[in-house]
C-alpha cells in the first residue's frame, strides 16, 4: 500500500464489500396449519374411496373375510395429513362400506350381535391408531419447527459474523495505512500527531463494538437482563 493513501477514513462509515452477495438459502417451510371442515370431510372421502376400491378388486381373493383391511391404511394417511377429525370421517365411511359391500348378508345395512362385537373391536384400534397418528404427527411439527428455528439462528450468526467483518475492515485498513505512513521516512510533526488522532479515534470504534458484541453475548446466556421503562423526553 502507497505511504500517500487516503487514512482520513471515519469509523462506521459505509464501505463497499468487494464480496459478491451470498444467494439466500433454500429453507424447509413448515406451515401448521389446521384443514377446513370441507377438506378434512374430501380428504376422508378420498381415502376410504380409495380404501374400497382396493377392498373391492381384492374381494375374488378375501370373500368374506377381512373386511376391514384396506380401511385402515386410509385412516393413518387421513389421519396423518387431515387430522383426527379426517380419520374419524374416513373410519366411519370405511366402516359404510365395509357393512354393506363386504359383510354378510351384503347390500344391506342390517348387523348381527357378532357383526357389532366385530364394529366394536375395529373402532377400537382405530381410536387407537388415530390417537398414534396424531401423537406422531404432533412430534414431526415440533420437529421441523425446531430444525427450522435452528436453521435460521444459524443464518443470523452468519449474517452476524459477515457484518462484524464488514465493520472491522474499515477501523483496520485505517490502522494499516497509517503504519504505512509511521514507517516512511521524513514525516512532519504535524502528519504525526494527524495520525495519532486517527488510531485514536478507531481504537475507540473497535473497542466499542467490541463492548456491544460482549454485552450482546452476555444478554444472550442470561447473565443481563433488560429492563424496559418509559421515560421522559423533554425538549
Amino acid at each position: 500500500m502507497s505511504p500517500n493513501a487516503d487514512i482520513t477514513q471515519k469509523p462506521g462509515s459505509p464501505a463497499r464489500s468487494t464480496h459478491a452477495k451470498p444467494e439466500a438459502r433454500s429453507r424447509i417451510r413448515w406451515a401448521d396449519v389446521q384443514l377446513s371442515w370441507g377438506k378434512q370431510a374430501l380428504l376422508a372421502l378420498a381415502c376410504a374411496g380409495a380404501a374400497f376400491l382396493v377392498r373391492l378388486a381384492l374381494d375374488p381373493w378375501l370373500g368374506l373375510q377381512q373386511p376391514y383391511t384396506t380401511a385402515f391404511a386410509a385412516i393413518i394417511v387421513a389421519g396423518w395429513f387431515g387430522g383426527w377429525r379426517s380419520g374419524a370421517m374416513c373410519a366411519l365411511l370405511a366402516y359404510g362400506a365395509a357393512l354393506y359391500f363386504f359383510i354378510e348378508p351384503r347390500h344391506t345395512l342390517h348387523t348381527s350381535l357378532e357383526d357389532m362385537v366385530s364394529a366394536a373391536t375395529f373402532f377400537a384400534v382405530v381410536a387407537l391408531v388415530l390417537v398414534l397418528t396424531h401423537r406422531a404427527s404432533a412430534a414431526t411439527r415440533e420437529l421441523r419447527i425446531v430444525v427450522m428455528r435452528l436453521r435460521a439462528q444459524g443464518d443470523r450468526r452468519s449474517s452476524l459474523l459477515a457484518t462484524l467483518a464488514h465493520e472491522l475492515r474499515s477501523p483496520l485498513d485505517a490502522i494499516k495505512s497509517a503504519a504505512a505512513v509511521l514507517e516512511t521516512k521524513g514525516g512532519s510533526a504535524e502528519a504525526v500527531q494527524k495520525i495519532r488522532r486517527l488510531l485514536g479515534r478507531q481504537v475507540g470504534f473497535m473497542s466499542r463494538l467490541t463492548d456491544d458484541l460482549t454485552d450482546a453475548v452476555r444478554i444472550h446466556e442470561g447473565k443481563i437482563s433488560l429492563e424496559k421503562e418509559r421515560v421522559e423526553l423533554d425538549g
